[in-house]
């Protein structure tokens, strides 16, 4: 392991902000009755994520993202059809969202009035099977060009800068990611079925553990934290310690995310926000 990825690894618990780190020991501590239901927004939605100003985004069922302030106000909204179903939105930055649409190998970013900034279609590389993106800290693209089998990182001129050499080569095997993200220099790939993959802000491979079955996760203070079954479970990697916390609803849901004090839960008809008292 480079030095320089430890001490990196072992500054992410330094580097949140004391009000970040006070409201995940909230949440991570808090039962499910000290969460209390301040909106219930009906609609029918496939993807949930949030961002830092607390807005909720979602996918609908017609491919369209939509967003919502904490009460409850549709604050914008942008559809494409051109460009296939919409697979994912990463709204890392509330100024630069990412949406990315598989079957087209194509990512749109929107502003925070949710007009498009930029249009990037991959084919236009010669690379037509991408799997997952995600925006980088430095507000470029990060995505997993499935026929190399490379994470590969490009600017807004579409120059390559970084990329990992042949994974499935390396690792003997296929590797096939639903989800990824970048958080304090880290990009973390899931494939459902090996389980998390890390690597460098330059794309090199770092390291990889067992945690399969995951459509998604969130990164909070060097913990991945995602829905299982009724509960939200909250893994330290690094410690191998897996925490859980009771959620306030049983019903199935496609979808939780964590942001500050709020717990959003979409289910099959719902956004559900909810609050630590």
């Amino acid at each position: 392991m480079p030095n320089s990825m430890g001490k990196r690894l072992k500054s992410l618990t330094l580097s949140l902000s004391i009000f970040t780190l006070i409201a995940i020991f909230l949440a991570f501590a808090a039962p499910s009755s000290q969460y209390e239901l301040v909106q219930n927004i009906n609609l029918k939605a496939k993807f949930l994520t949030t961002d830092v100003l607390n807005n909720a985004y979602i996918i609908t069922n017609t491919d369209q993202v939509e967003r919502y302030d904490t009460a409850g106000n549709l604050t914008g909204r942008y559809g494409e059809s051109r460009y296939g179903k919409l697979s994912s939105v990463d709204a890392s930055s509330a100024f630069n969202v990412l949406l990315f649409y598989k079957d087209y190998s194509t990512i749109v970013m929107v502003d925070n009035r949710m007009n498009v900034r930029n249009f990037f279609k991959l084919s236009s590389m010669g690379i037509n099977n991408v799997s997952a993106a995600c925006l980088s800290e430095d507000n470029y693209i990060w995505f997993f060009d499935q026929d190399a089998s490379k994470l590969k990182k490009i600017t807004n001129s579409y120059d390559i800068v970084h990329e990992s050499i042949d994974l499935s080569q390396m690792l003997g095997m296929e590797v096939k990611p639903n989800f990824m993200i970048e958080r304090d220099g880290i990009i973390y790939l899931n494939d459902p079925e090996i389980g998390v993959l890390l690597f460098d802000r330059y794309g090199t491979y770092y390291n990889s553990f067992v945690n399969p079955g995951l459509s998604g996760f969130q990164v909070i203070n060097g913990r991945l934290v995602y829905p299982k079954d009724d509960e939200l479970h909250v893994y330290h990697y690094a410690r191998k310690e897996l925490n859980k916390v009771k959620l306030p609803v049983t019903s199935a849901s496609k979808g939780i995310q964590l942001q500050g004090n709020r717990l959003y839960v979409l289910t099959a008809n719902e956004l559900k926000i909810y609050e630590k008292k």
